[in-house]
């Protein structure tokens, strides 16, 4: 037999289901599902359109009005679950996962139904059966942003996954066996469909996490700081929507179905695929996010926790600056050179756009590129815990894109999306800054921390 220094080592072959399961799994851990869905959704818009001549409009505009309103009031509340769970498991009191899962579910679906019923009970003139289909579509996606956000917090994101596409098999199968036109049947079939992860993962964590009768808690919200946590990740998600809403209630440029329900042809098309078109440099550049940046992370902090030496300090601070710098270059070569091709085959009339103005889709593509980098060392900021920077950032985006996005509608120009382009620039050279600042002092910030934290139970 030959020694096990020079024995040829057998690695295990994959099959192909296996592989696909793994691909699906980490882009859907860089996306998200609501990428996803609204694939799914672009995707029966199209056969809509060509079986039908015309597009949803109507459904379109109510999942997104839907979409935006439940990942802006639901967000605060599923982050601060998240930091909360990630102490409780450290410290292996399992016992009130539940009750905080519950408390923050019940606390985001509530301010979802609230956030969207209100106005469209008010101002809307839909059919009230449409009104009951947007605002519980609402309160559901609110449910599904929780429930996704902990299950990744409790590492069983493959099983997310796995839910999310069983629903998705659902919406796409039960649109090809029935075939709905109208817009209350499109929404109570994506209602279907997003029924399959949200049931499946709260069956999932009562089964594992439950001891005791249910209670609800709302301990995950009594943290110091959580405020600002909260303001900050609601800046940062209603800063992405304010320049779509500058567009829809500006009357140059948005069409209304009601008063309340509006969209604008001239900004809303392009957007969507300039975003689709991120989601893509997403699915390829954060699907290894964790292995470049959080795990060297952890290593570092781990090591600094247990006095060692500061040659292996240094090592692993450098690997996490090494992770850093690669996945921002990623990035910005990869799908800022993307986007590049794209616009250099518009501009030669490789391809023909359906908008009226080209000019749109070139400043909001170059700004998904500026968004993306933001967007990036907006992740990294979280990981370092940097929510006072976050805050100060988040509401300097969201006050600059729609400040400039009305101040451009207002004076006339024909150069929609300037303000998408403006804030996300700026934002991720701030971001980029203050990344590297609070890196450089890793120590002493993590030292800080550790010291305002043993001093929280002495003060209260």
């Amino acid at each position: 037999m030959l020694p096990d220094d020079v024995r040829p080592v057998q690695k295990e072959r994959r099959t192909l289901s296996r592989f696909l399961a793994h691909e699906w799994a980490k882009a859907f851990e860089a996306v998200g599902g609501w990428f996803f869905t609204f694939l799914v959704l672009g995707l029966i818009s199209l056969v809509l359109y060509w079986s039908l001549g015309q597009a949803p409009v109507l459904f379109l505009i109510m999942v997104t009005y839907a979409t935006a309103i439940s990942l802006v009031l639901s967000a605060p509340f599923h982050t601060l679950l998240s930091r909360y769970l990630a102490d409780v498991v450290f410290q292996g009191d399992f016992k009130r996962i539940i009750p905080n899962v519950y408390g923050a579910s019940l606390a985001a679906f509530f301010a979802t139904l609230l956030g969207a019923g209100v106005p469209v009970f008010a101002f809307s003139h839909v059919p009230l059966h449409l009104k009951i289909c947007f605002v519980g579509l609402a309160g559901q996606m609110a449910l599904l942003w929780t429930i996704n956000t902990v299950l990744y917090a409790l590492l069983r994101g493959r099983m997310m996954s796995a839910l999310f596409a069983g629903g998705l098999a659902v919406v796409a199968v039960g649109f090809l066996l029935m075939r709905p036109s109208e817009a209350h049947l499109l929404m109570l079939l994506l209602t279907a469909g997003l029924a399959v992860p949200v049931a499946g993962g709260y069956a999932y964590l009562t089964k594992t996490y439950l001891r005791d009768r249910v209670q609800i808690q709302w301990s995950f919200l009594a943290i110091r700081g959580n405020l600002r946590v909260a303001l900050s990740l609601f800046l940062f998600y209603a800063g992405f929507w304010l320049d779509k809403v500058v567009f829809w209630w500006e009357p140059r440029t948005s069409v209304a179905l009601d008063p309340f329900f509006r969209y604008s042809p001239a900004y809303d098309y392009p957007f969507f695929v300039a975003f689709s078109t991120m989601m893509f440099g997403f699915v390829l550049i954060y699907r290894d996010l964790d292995e470049t940046i959080l795990n060297p992370y952890e290593s570092f902090v781990t090591k600094l926790d247990r006095n060692f030496p500061f040659k292996e300090l240094a090592l692993e601070k450098f690997r996490l600056y090494l992770g850093m710098h690669a996945s921002a270059t990623n990035l910005t070569v990869f799908y800022g050179g993307l986007a590049t091709i794209i616009l250099l085959v518009l501009w030669f009339k490789g391809l023909v756009v359906p908008w009226s103005n080209p000019v749109v889709f070139h400043f909001l593509l170059m700004g998904t590129v500026a968004y993306s980098v933001y967007h990036l060392y907006f992740l990294i900021l979280q990981y370092l815990d940097e929510y006072g920077l976050l805050l100060a950032i988040n509401g300097g985006f969201a006050l600059l894109n729609a400040s400039v996005t009305w101040v451009s509608i207002r004076w006339g120009w024909a150069y929609y999306g300037v303000g998408f382009l403006t804030a996300s620039s700026l934002c991720a050279v701030l971001c980029l800054v203050a990344t590297e600042w609070r890196v450089g002092t890793l120590e002493f910030q993590v030292f800080r921390r550790a010291l305002r934290r043993s001093e929280r139970p002495e003060s209260s």
